[in-house]
């Protein structure tokens, strides 16, 4: 991921905050989990979440924090198991 993220627009600094924190728990949740195909599938949606990111209006920016929120989903269903 490049390290310099830009905010758009005005509208999206509490957005990027979202995103980031969601990032945050994508990781976490990647981190914690044990089963491979759902490691394989938490990383395509972050990978998604960072293309919609970066078309940058306020649509692909909420759709790209959905994505993560999914991620975490995903991940956790294993501990469940």
């Amino acid at each position: 991921m490049s390290a310099t993220l830009r905010i758009a627009n005005d509208f999206s600094e509490p957005l990027f905050r979202q995103w980031v924190d969601s990032i945050d728990a994508a990781a976490d949740a990647l981190h914690a989990c044990r089963q491979r195909h759902l490691i394989q599938m938490g990383r395509q949606l972050e990978i998604i979440s960072r293309d919609l990111w970066r078309r940058g209006d306020r649509k692909h920016c909420e759709a790209a924090v959905q994505m993560l929120q999914l991620s975490v989903l995903v991940l956790t269903s294993g501990e469940v198991e």
